[in-house]
């Protein structure tokens, strides 16, 4: 049994990150891939922050941190960015998880016939190899 109590919040964060992090290693066809992934991933040279920071934090560009429009180095604008980020915590915090599913479960004929169609077509499509896709970027 824990002696401390972790926080909901944090236990959510560092799963998420946890998994994330691990996925690359299942994902990724070398080391080398692996390496690139990290480095993108925590890197300073992704980082961008706003320009009106420069002057507070101009040191930070010896170590590859880019000052701009912070919408504009990832292609979007800012209507866009507040829905994406709307929708993925709507999503995130409003549907039910998987623990609340397991505890709520009924078993009836409606699952049933989902199982098998589900089944059906994971067997229909069994031999088929896809490309797995780390990021999608909409343009």
């Amino acid at each position: 049994k824990r002696k401390f109590k972790l926080s909901n919040s944090l236990a959510w964060f560092i799963t998420f990150n946890f998994v994330n992090i691990t996925f690359v290693f299942f994902r990724a066809k070398s080391m080398a891939d692996v390496s690139k992934v990290f480095t993108a991933m925590f890197g300073f040279s992704s980082i961008v922050l706003p320009s009106n920071f420069n002057q507070y934090l101009s040191f930070l560009e010896a170590f590859g941190v880019k000052f701009s429009y912070v919408l504009t180095s990832i292609g979007g604008s800012i209507i866009q960015a507040f829905f994406y980020i709307v929708l993925g915590l709507s999503c995130a915090l409003l549907f039910k998880n998987s623990n609340h599913m397991i505890r709520t479960f009924e078993p009836d004929v409606k699952h049933l016939v989902f199982l098998v169609f589900l089944t059906l077509t994971s067997l229909y499509f069994i031999d088929q190899t896809t490309v797995f896709l780390y990021i999608v970027v909409f343009y």
